[in-house]
């Protein structure tokens, strides 16, 4: 009988795997009601209990079934929000139809797909050239797919997470263990679905957290220099509190410091860690950005500039309306020389302007600005789902009770929860007798402290700019949820499992997402090839742009009746679509208002233009629906606001 179990066991794998593929499969390309991904964006009351009843189930199990569970928990409930953008087409500042990007994300996503044609970033990608990196990577192995694409990374950030709550497991156990989870998982669900640079800045983030952990935890200088390396990544890709990695240096010194004042070979190999983080952004900068090495991270110049005048990072425009004329780089040195030349006439703004931002920090007048104000997504979801959820069953259960009342109740009674356990987390890293994860969570907390003036969370869009610390960050109510257990006596559930754990995955997940993001785009940039527009006809009297068509990363619009099925692309009823432009409305009303006249049987897909600088929204027509992948040129009208082109003609050039 002992010999047969392994085999057992080993069919009960190879069936939970074949499980979890399927419903992989379901989730990605079988339409599941928008209720439900919907709900883990946006739910603050039924999603907690459920991860956390879930949660519990999978590590119940032995120890290796248990965390093949658990890992797949956290995929799931990352890519769950993926497929409620994908199904209702809902649209916000930062998303077309729940697939296509918009604003920055456009940005960086258009930068993405004209490395694959042979040009170059533009200054505003070029700024933080990481993620658009690995999403040009992607979308080269997806064949642009941008659907395929956006699972791939959901999913490489959620077994990042992994890493980091399966070490947090390890020390403190695990109820300690799931507040991680689900920290880590508010922060990010605003951010799933979307080609923004939190994406790779958490996912880098998590995996630098990791590694100094253990380096922390078993006094190994190697994980420690791995750390450095990685958060610095993670800062390159999504800037935020750079003062961490002077003090984690600090920390090293001190506490490899073995007989001697400090430890020198930490100081070299840290600052040597460090270098190469930021030798990497160089690098990319430098091979594939329009003005070849540049310093980088330019828009720190509106930041400066609002710290100095005593506003926020938009004040410049206000205060300087000429610079709406001026265009990067030309722009980021004419900031910069007007907060200069303030801070030569006024000095003592400097330090007016950090004691402002440390007030609004640590004494927040609003939950946003707080520093756990990272878990509340400030958009007025409730009555948005409501229109999309009104034809599925699901949407008719919440009908029966006040949704949106229970909704707000329990985020109140979570970020209260949340705050109190910051505290008691903060107090309990002062009181007790400090072992080398004491003194790094000291360390990071200083680092932070002193990059607070800097990054302000109120110009931090609820944390945005600390993405690469947030596992930081999220780790001090964690530690005073573990002081809580530990006091009642629930301390005993820390799994007992080996702490030295290999270190070969963390290496090559981490080495995955740098060369990802850096010899993928490397690679691209010195095999592709520019592709040649053709001369475009001249006897329609209409505008010619030549694109890259990509079925894929294209929304299709279907009359109301006609919505069912299954399809591999964004297939949308023309009814939800609207009904999904609610949020995107407020905040774009003229846009919105040609979104919302489109009408069934329409394509809309957002790319490039080959030989151009411009992007646009293209618009076709029933008659054009059907268009192969590749270069095609499209002949038709540009709208006034340029961002929309209204396609008549269409020539394949395959």
């Amino acid at each position: 009988m002992s010999t047969e179990a392994p085999k057992i066991l080993s069919a009960w794998k190879s069936v939970l795997i074949c499980l979890i593929l399927a419903v992989f499969l379901d989730i990605i390309f079988f339409r599941l009601p928008a209720t439900v991904g919907l709900a883990f964006r946006y739910d603050y009351f039924v999603i907690p209990i459920l991860l956390a009843t879930l949660y519990v189930t999978c590590v119940y199990y032995p120890a290796r079934l248990g965390s093949i569970l658990c890992l797949n928990l956290i995929i799931w409930t990352c890519l769950l929000p993926l497929s409620g953008l994908w199904q209702s087409g809902l649209s916000d500042s930062m998303i077309i139809g729940g697939l296509l990007p918009f604003s920055d994300a456009s940005s960086y996503y258009a930068d993405a797909l004209r490395l694959l044609d042979g040009g170059h970033f533009s200054y505003f990608t070029a700024r933080r050239p990481l993620f658009s990196g690995m999403l040009a990577s992607i979308l080269r192995l997806t064949s642009r797919d941008i659907r395929l694409s956006l699972v791939i990374i959901v999913a490489l950030t959620a077994v990042c997470f992994y890493f980091a709550i399966r070490e947090v497991q390890l020390d403190h156990g695990y109820a300690a263990g799931f507040l991680m989870f689900l920290l880590l998982f508010l922060f990010y669900r605003r951010f799933i679905g979307t080609t923004l640079t939190e994406n790779l800045g958490l996912a880098l983030g998590s995996l630098g957290f990791v590694a100094l952990w253990r380096s922390a935890k078993q006094l190994n200088r190697g994980y420690g220099f791995l750390g450095l390396f990685l958060l610095t990544t993670a800062l390159c890709a999504r800037a935020g509190a750079f003062f961490v990695l002077p003090a984690v240096i600090i920390w090293g010194m001190w506490v490899f410091r073995g007989e001697k004042r400090f430890s020198s070979t930490f100081l070299l190999g840290g600052i040597g860690s460090v270098a190469a983080g930021f030798a990497l952004d160089a690098v990319l900068r430098h091979a594939i950005s329009p003005g070849g090495a540049r310093l980088g991270f330019e828009n720190f110049s509106w930041s400066l500039y609002g710290i100095l005048a005593g506003g926020d990072w938009k004040l410049v425009w206000t205060q300087h309306p000429e610079i709406h004329k001026l265009a990067e780089p030309e722009l980021s040195q004419r900031i910069y020389a007007l907060a200069l030349d303030m801070l030569r006439q006024h000095p003592s703004r400097l330090f007016y302007g950090i004691i402002r931002g440390w007030k609004q920090a640590l004494w927040f007048p609003k939950p946003t600005y707080s520093l756990l104000g990272f878990i509340i997504i400030m958009n007025p979801q409730t009555e948005t789902i409501r229109n999309l959820i009104h034809s599925d069953g699901i949407g008719r259960v919440l009908q029966l009770y006040p949704y949106q009342s229970i909704n707000h109740l329990s985020l109140a009674v979570i970020f209260l929860i949340i705050q109190g356990l910051g505290v008691i987390g903060f107090l309990s890293l002062l009181r007790r007798n400090r072992d080398s994860r004491d003194l790094l969570m000291i360390a990071v907390a200083i680092g932070i402290f002193f990059s607070l003036p800097f990054a302000r969370v109120a110009d931090a869009d609820s944390m945005r700019a600390y993405a690469a610390t947030i596992p930081f960050i999220a780790l001090v109510p964690v530690l005073g949820l573990g002081w809580i257990m530990v006091k009642i006596g629930g301390g005993q559930d820390i799994a007992k499992i080996n702490n030295k754990a290999s270190w070969l995955p963390l290496t090559l997940l981490a080495a995955v997402l740098i060369a990802l993001s850096t010899i993928g785009p490397l690679a691209i940039r010195a095999f592709a090839k520019n592709n040649t527009v053709p001369t475009a006809r001249s006897d329609n009297g209409l505008v010619a742009r030549c694109i890259w068509f990509s079925p894929g990363s294209s929304i299709y619009l279907t009359p109301d009746n006609n919505a069912n099925g299954i399809s591999r692309y964004n297939v949308l009823p023309v009814r939800d679509f609207k009904a999904g432009l609610t949020l995107f409305q407020q905040q774009y009303p003229h846009l919105a208002e040609v979104f919302r006249s489109l009408k069934a049987s329409t394509t809309i897909t957002f790319t490039p233009c080959l030989g151009s600088t411009d992007n646009y929204f293209f618009i076709f027509d029933h008659t054009m629906a059907k268009i192969p992948a590749g270069p095609v040129m499209l002949y038709g009208k540009v709208s006034k606001t340029r961002k929309f082109f209204r396609v008549e003609e269409v020539d394949p050039l395959m």
